[in-house]
């Protein structure tokens, strides 16, 4: 995001580096990072932290709940979201060997109270995102022309009661509700799950500066939906699976 904001980068100090920013509408946050070779292997990572406190003028760029100062509904509301994320790498330089994995988590403290000021109050509701990946391959020269990539992959998310609109409003499921002839006069969800995983494979071409690549996905997801008119009903609903293939190219100059 391009944001007014004030930011400080400390020098590398022994391989780490620290960060942190302060800015509207309103956010702040800090992280740590390190980049380094021990013993044979090549080493990154990093933790981050960041809070927000506003919703950019209605715009709702955090995907998170806003209730104005006296509890109720506006588009110049507050906010009180915070995440942590972090990642970690690790490849071993003789053979190419690597591992990458990542965590992250958004709380929204004012999630349960803005589904309660949209008359939602029957359903208890999880303020708590979360996500982790994982991925392995191998990164060697295999042919004159440039390094391989080879790699494996796993991400898996989930969602709490969903927060969707500009306005910070419960996400309607609606649709979801009538394609799946579920009756719902007011669907909601109570919470989501998404997982992917896939391989690829990345040719560099180096008298070209040019990386060719192609990887596969295959995605899979549900929603946990209720009624909220206050019928009672809840179920939970299976998306369709999707296989993706992508390919392409990548130029450097």
């Amino acid at each position: 995001d391009r944001r007014s904001l004030v930011r400080y980068d400390t020098p590398s100090i022994e391989g780490f580096k620290l960060s942190a920013a302060w800015g509207e509408d309103d956010f702040w946050d800090a992280g740590v990072r390190y980049a380094g070779e021990l013993a044979g292997f090549k080493l990154a990572g990093g933790i981050a932290y960041a809070q927000y406190t506003d919703d950019s003028n209605g715009l709702n760029l955090r995907g998170c709940a806003g209730l104005d100062p006296d509890g109720g509904i506006s588009s110049q509301s507050d906010t009180s979201c915070h995440t942590l994320g972090l990642s970690a790498s690790i490849m071993h330089l003789a053979t190419g060997l690597f591992v990458t994995g990542a965590w992250g988590r958004k709380t929204d403290d004012l999630r349960a109270e803005r589904f309660a000021a949209a008359g939602v109050t029957k359903v208890a509701i999880d303020n708590k995102d979360d996500f982790w990946s994982l991925q392995a391959g191998i990164e060697q020269k295999f042919v004159s022309i440039g390094k391989t990539t080879l790699y494996g992959e796993y991400w898996r998310g989930t969602a709490g009661a969903q927060i969707g609109d500009t306005s910070g409003d419960p996400q309607s499921f609606q649709s979801v509700s009538d394609a799946a002839g579920l009756g719902f006069a007011a669907a909601r969800s109570a919470g989501s799950e998404a997982s992917y995983w896939g391989a690829g494979l990345n040719q560099s071409i180096d008298a070209a500066a040019l990386d060719l690549y192609i990887g596969y996905r295959h995605y899979e997801g549900s929603a946990n939906l209720f009624d909220a008119s206050g019928a009672g009903k809840s179920a939970t609903v299976e998306f369709q699976d999707v296989d993706i293939v992508m390919s392409g190219a990548k130029i450097s100059f």
